[in-house]
């Protein structure tokens, strides 16, 4: 998965099943390279992590829980050598957050008189389960819950990934299409009253206004491909 992919898919996810403020999905879109990276050197899915820091903040970087979890993924500080200001900043919180739940997804078993990590039974399920609740994971109901919540939401975001492929791969067939797509950062697609970019619905997605691009600019906007709409001119 590609940042400009995860990008698009988070913000048709707000436009549906998972709102957000519209700063909170720009920092979504600034943190997805981050967020792939952390989720690729620990073999997590993508759609995975960025559902864990939805559940946990709804991608708010200095939110503070009761028990005192700070930061987009909720991490304690008294268990990580980073400070509760310090899991404020995003790219800290997301490095932090995937490593405890790479910690979370095995456990430790004795072999041989030594102590080895292996694979939990229960795989990520089990893994968010106990990033959640802890040791007490396997038989907490509330631990239970936030995975399937994660899971969930990962669910629905690589449907997202899988509309956002399509939507590109029906528009780039069309000509003019490609280069607007291949931009430096395809999701935005021009100014929406342009005619350079899609003069016609039939040769481009739907496209909706989500955010400012440029803060000062109103013309200048962030577009979501949504649905081809036949016979229907700018």
């Amino acid at each position: 998965m590609d940042p400009n992919t995860l990008c698009l898919a988070i913000l048709l996810a707000s436009q549906t099943f998972a709102p957000l403020p519209e700063a909170r999905q720009e920092l979504a879109c600034e943190m997805a390279p981050t967020l792939i990276a952390v989720a690729e050197k620990y073999g997590f899915e993508p759609s995975v992590l960025a559902g864990l820091i939805y559940v946990e903040s709804r991608w708010e970087p200095t939110a503070v829980s009761r028990s005192g979890a700070c930061g987009l993924t909720q991490v304690i500080p008294r268990y990580v050598p980073e400070t509760c200001a310090e899991l404020k900043v995003p790219l800290t919180s997301i490095r932090v957050g995937g490593n405890s739940l790479n910690k979370w997804s095995t456990r430790r078993v004795r072999r041989n008189g030594q102590l080895v990590r292996i694979p939990r039974a229960g795989g990520m399920r089990e893994a968010l389960a106990c990033y959640n609740a802890g040791y007490a994971c396997l038989g907490s109901t509330r631990g239970t819950s936030y995975a399937n919540a994660v899971l969930r939401y990962a669910r629905r975001l690589d449907a997202k990934v899988q509309e956002v492929h399509d939507t590109q791969h029906v528009a780039g067939e069309e000509e003019g299409c490609a280069e607007t797509l291949s931009t430096e950062k395809p999701w935005v697609l021009g100014n929406y009253d342009s005619q350079t970019f899609f003069p016609t619905w039939d040769a481009a997605p739907m496209l909706i206004e989500a955010l400012p691009f440029k803060e000062g600019d109103d013309n200048a906007h962030i577009y979501l491909p949504l649905q081809a709409r036949k016979n229907r001119s700018l």
